[in-house]
């Protein structure tokens, strides 16, 4: 191999857990150079990097060193990798908990009590989407069956996605309908650090147009492991890509007993949200790229045990990521 030009890489890659994953990786160093010894001792400026290697549930994050040396005639040039840890952040636990459950929790939603509490316009709209719905579907059943009279499998199918898809469009308008009874929005957040302490008013802002009796609002974050994998085959093969939330913590959890109609709902939660916690419990933001890597996620979530609830993504850039790496 002397005399050989080589090439020596160091990537921050990721490491799916699935049988099919799809991977991705950056470059943090490379060095090329002509072989003229056995042994070599390389000075990497780790200091720039500002990076660390992670071990999750449904993705990890690790540092992957790769040495290929351009020796091929005819078959492939020589190449070897490895693995490595960097451990520049202590470890996180989160709050505990089931992450799915804090992040997205099951909502309790009474069809008659949003039905009442829309606007007579919107009770209008809805009726009338909901009866032009039906009709198409079953105009549209009708006419899938007579069009494939002659291969019943082939018409249940067709009339079954049919269907489907309109129980689907059904739906996102029917919540789209039954938000209306909260007009709230995020309010623009300022740099948020280990020692920022922020009022519920300061966050959010919105008015109810109905009363409301036992509302909860919680802040939760957590870290999102990002990545993709391969599902299908032949012309059903697809990349899919995932966000899996871990490490919840629950920043600010309170409930009003009674809020009247158009009031500020900030005014009835008093209390500050403490966002140390969140730099603790979770792991700093390491991105890859825009598919894969480790995130950090927050949102305020306004749960009602019979309106339907609201949640807000809060904005991740207005985090201080080094205040992650503060012990």
């Amino acid at each position: 191999m002397m005399g050989k030009k080589a090439e020596f890489k160091l990537d921050l890659a990721s490491d799916v857990h699935d049988s099919r994953a799809v991977n991705d990786a950056k470059n943090l160093y490379v060095h090329n150079f002509t072989v003229d010894r056995t042994e070599y001792q390389l000075k990497i400026p780790t200091d720039s990097f500002d990076c660390f290697t992670y071990k999750g549930t449904h993705a990890s994050i690790v540092l992957r060193a790769n040495l290929k040396v351009d020796d091929a005639w005819i078959l492939k040039d020589s190449e070897v990798s490895r693995t490595a840890q960097l451990s520049l952040v202590d470890t996180r636990t989160g709050g505990g908990g089931d992450a799915s459950a804090e992040i997205d929790p099951f909502d309790n939603v009474k069809f008659s009590k949003n039905f009442h509490a829309l606007t007579r316009k919107r009770k209008i709209g809805f009726i009338s989407f909901s009866v032009i719905c039906l009709i198409l579907l079953l105009g549209g059943s009708f006419m899938l069956a007579e069009l494939f009279w002659d291969e019943k499998g082939m018409a249940l199918f067709y009339v079954a996605i049919y269907g489907v898809a309109f129980c689907i469009l059904w739906v996102w308008f029917k919540n789209k309908q039954f938000k209306s009874y909260l007009n709230v929005a995020l309010l623009p957040t300022p740099i948020i650090t280990q020692n920022t302490r922020l009022q519920i008013s300061r966050i959010i802002s919105g008015k109810s147009q109905v009363d409301l009796e036992n509302m909860t609002l919680r802040v939760v974050a957590c870290n999102m492991e990002k990545g993709q994998y391969v599902r299908g085959s032949g012309t059903n093969r697809r990349t899919v890509s995932f966000q899996e939330p871990v490490r919840p913590i629950i920043l600010y959890s309170e409930r009003a007993g009674h809020i009247p109609a158009r009031q500020e709902i900030g005014d009835h939660f008093p209390e500050e949200v403490d966002f140390g916690p969140m730099f603790k419990a979770l792991y700093p933001p390491m991105e890859i790229s825009e598919t894969h890597g480790l995130a950090v996620y927050w949102e305020v979530q306004l749960l009602h045990a019979e309106f339907i609830d609201h949640e807000l993504k809060g904005p991740t850039d207005s985090i201080k990521v080094t205040d992650f790496f503060i012990k």
